[in-house]
This record gives structure tokens, sequence and C-alpha cells, in this order.
């Protein structure tokens, strides 16, 4: 019993490790996603790390994730269960750290309650089991934060672990900014707030941002250009709701489980405020300044530069924050973990529906080649969907007209719609077309019996 309450933080963490990969490999072998196929497509299934780093199909490139998946891609890491092997690791590995360190400071119950707002986070579980680079990105600022955090507990010592630990901090920021540059969102505060507590700039804490900037230069350096020119030429989009719904992401999902989470981060405050009283200043005003500057970033974002891409997902690297603040109240009033608990019970549809979520572009490719094989002509609106799954075969991308119904379908014989974008041709399509193919997320009109395509 000793021996377990010595060793919790590495019990703990080994069990939400475990959990969490779990919770996200389940179903693993599913078709890609739009955006798996098109960064398998575009860079991974090229075998070729460099590439990731010096070409760029869209802003969002997840440079060194991709380059990872590359290189596993030319080592045998071929396919949909081979290519989510390691974000899903990724995704574990964060919660499984974030858990250790959180039971090592604030106690068992409060490294439970960060597990469960991290792992069970519905958009965590979404994007941490997809062939993208937001579970590594999640590891690299819980790494990060979680390294600075133990530096600036004690920033006089000289001996290694000092040493080791801005090593790691570094690490983690080229790791999280590196794969995902709204990674800097969350590390940006805490970085500032790191100094705020300190009470100087701290030399070497200094050196290890220095080093850090550079090695996102290195990654950055071969295409910044061409993602500036990429970024200008998609031009700009305002979403109104993109607040709201960033937020509800953020912090669970289910109104319920929001609610709770929003009054976890209060009760957090409160109690950073009444900490004693050499320390009350000075970590009040780091957790202001963290908060002030995640909704200023996030504003900015929004209402002002309003990027034709910006989704909640960009700032999933704020999840990890949320959840060490929820602890640290935990740590407070141990029975505030049973408020984390019926919250986490909340998401359980949600986390399950993600798990148990199918895509047809796999099948969608084969009747493409199937008509192929007919001498039909295929087109579509969002066809990059289907690439991994094409074997070679064309498919015309169809251009949405402003007023659909002036829509010519004449040079298809068979038209495919995986993206919202080409929802308003549906009906037109209908008229036009004798028989309708509905897929999960595909729906496909031509005048061939679905049974001589292969359905």
């Amino acid at each position: 019993m000793r021996s377990a309450q010595r060793h919790a933080d590495v019990l703990l963490a080994a069990l939400a490790g475990v959990a969490t990969t779990f919770v996200l490999a389940g179903n693993i072998g599913r078709s890609f996603d739009y955006d798996e196929s098109v960064a398998v497509w575009s860079i991974i299934r090229r075998g070729s790390p460099t590439a990731a780093f010096t070409e760029t199909e869209v802003f969002n490139n997840h440079p060194i994730f991709s380059a990872a998946q590359s290189l596993w891609w030319a080592m045998g890491g071929v396919g949909e269960t081979r290519q989510r092997l390691f974000p899903v690791l990724f995704g574990a590995l964060a919660v499984a750290l974030l858990v250790g360190w959180t039971t090592r400071r604030f106690g068992a119950r409060a490294g439970v309650a960060a597990g469960l707002v991290l792992a069970l986070n519905p958009m965590f579980v979404t994007q941490a089991r997809a062939v993208r680079g937001y579970s590594l990105a999640v590891l690299g600022v819980t790494l990060s934060v979680i390294c600075l955090l133990e530096y600036v507990r004690d920033p006089e010592r000289r001996d290694r672990v000092a040493v080791w630990l801005l090593v790691g901090h570094a690490a983690g920021i080229v790791l999280a900014i590196g794969t995902h540059a709204v990674s800097i969102v969350a590390l940006g505060p805490v970085g500032l707030a790191a100094l705020v507590l300190l009470g100087r700039v701290d030399r070497r804490l200094a050196l290890s941002w220095l080093g850090a900037g550079l090695g996102v230069a290195l990654v950055y350096g071969w295409t910044i250009e061409a993602l500036l020119d990429t970024a200008d030429a998609r031009g700009n989009r305002y979403f109104g709701f993109l607040g709201r719904l960033t937020l509800e992401e953020l912090l669970g999902r289910d109104r319920v489980t929001v609610t709770l989470h929003a009054g976890l981060l209060v009760v957090a405050a409160v109690v950073c405020a009444g900490r004693a009283p050499q320390l009350r200043t000075k970590w009040f005003v780091a957790s202001i300044l963290i908060t002030v500057l995640l909704v200023a970033q996030f504003l900015f974002l929004w209402q002002i530069v309003q990027p034709f891409d910006l989704y909640p997902r960009f700032f999933l690297g704020v999840v990890p924050l949320m959840a060490m603040a929820i602890a640290a109240a935990v740590r407070h009033r141990g029975a505030l973990l049973a408020v984390v608990v019926l919250g986490a019970a909340f998401v359980v549809d949600d986390v399950r529906s993600v798990r148990e979520a199918q895509l047809g572009f796999r099948d969608a490719g084969a009747v493409v080649v199937a008509a192929d094989g007919l001498g039909l002509r295929s087109c579509g609106v969002g066809s990059e969907a289907m690439l991994p799954y094409l074997a070679g075969v064309s498919v015309t991308e169809f251009d949405v007209p402003s007023d659909p119904e002036t829509a010519d379908f004449a040079a298809c014989d068979l038209f495919v719609r995986t993206v919202s974008s080409g929802r308003p041709l549906d009906a037109v399509a209908r008229d036009r077309y004798t028989h309708e193919i509905v897929l999960p997320g595909v729906w496909i009109f031509t005048d061939t019996p679905g049974g001589q395509l292969g359905r």
C-alpha cells in the first residue's frame, strides 16, 4: 500500500495512458476523413520527410507531424490503421504526462480530474485519433508547460535537472509550434506568466526560448513565403458563431459539462487569489495575464485577422491548461472531483459517437473506380477526400455556380459530393440523375444502377 502511495503518479499516469489509448483507438481502421486524405495524399504517402518541410499544400501543413508520418510510411506504416498508431500514442502520452504531473504536485484526486478533462474532451478525442498533428501539438504544449512550471518552482538550482527541464521546455515549444503554428496562443501567455512568477528575466530561460525560436524557424524557414502566399490567396472569412463554438469545444461541448467546467475554472481563479500572502500577488497576476492573453489572441485572430481557415480545433492546446487549472481547484477541495466526474458523464455519448463515426470515402472511391471500369466520367465536389482510394482514376472537380439551377452536368456520368459546399447542387442532381447512392458523408448521383457499381 505504501509503495502504491509513493508511486501514485506513475500508476495513475500509466492507467490514464492505457485508458486514453482505448478511447482513441476505437474503429482505428475506418476510412480517412477529408483532412486526413489530403495530408496522406499530398505529403505522407510520398515517404519523404523533407517534403513536409520544403513543400506546402495549405497553410495548416503540420510539418513535424507530417515528416514523422512520412518516415513511418516509408518504413511500412501504410494504410489507415498503421498511420493512426502514432497520433493515438501522442494523445495517450499527453494525457499520461498531464495526469502524472498533476498527481505528483496536486494529489491523486487532482490527477484524475485533469485526466478526465483532457482525455474525454470530445474535440480532443476527435482530433487525437486522426492522421493530423493535433495530438502531437497537445503533447508538445503539455511537455513545455510542465517543464517550465517545474523550473519556476526552483530556478536557482544549478544541477542537471534544471538544464533538462529547460531542454524539455524548448523541445515542447518546437514540437507544438512546429506541428501547428497556432499552438503559440497557448504557450506565449504561459511564458510571460513565468516571468511574472520569477520576478525577473531569467537568462537560462531566455536562452531556451532562443533555442526554441531557432528550431521553429528551421521548421518553417523553407516554406514561410509559400505559406503566407497561400493564406493571402485564400482570403478572409468571418464566422460570427466561432467565439461561442470555440468556448464550448474547449470546455467539453455538452452544455452541462461546459457549465461545470466553467464553474471549476472560476473556483481555480478564486483559489489562486487566495494563496499565501507572499505568493498571492504574483500567482494572481500570472493567472489573470494568461487568461487575458488567451482571450486577446483569439479575438485578434477571429475579429481582426479573420483568416479563411480558423476553427476551434486550432486552439486545442488550451485544453491542457484548463485541465491544470481545474486540477488546482480539486486540490483545494477534493470533493470537487465529483463535479469533474459528473461533467465527464455527460460527454460519454459524444465520445462514443466520435469513436463509432464512419465516413464513406473509401466506399465512394470504390464506386468511382467501378464507374471508370464501365467507361463513365466522374465529377465531384470535394473529390480530394477520395484521393487515397481512387487507384489513379481521375475525378473532375465540379465548380459550384452561384445559381445552382444553372449547373451543367453534361460532362458528368457520375457526380459525387463529399463536402457541404456542394450541398446546393443536391436538388439539381436529383432531378438530373435517376439513381442516388448515399454513404456516410457522401452523396453519389448517376444514371447507372448501384448494383453495377458494387452498391
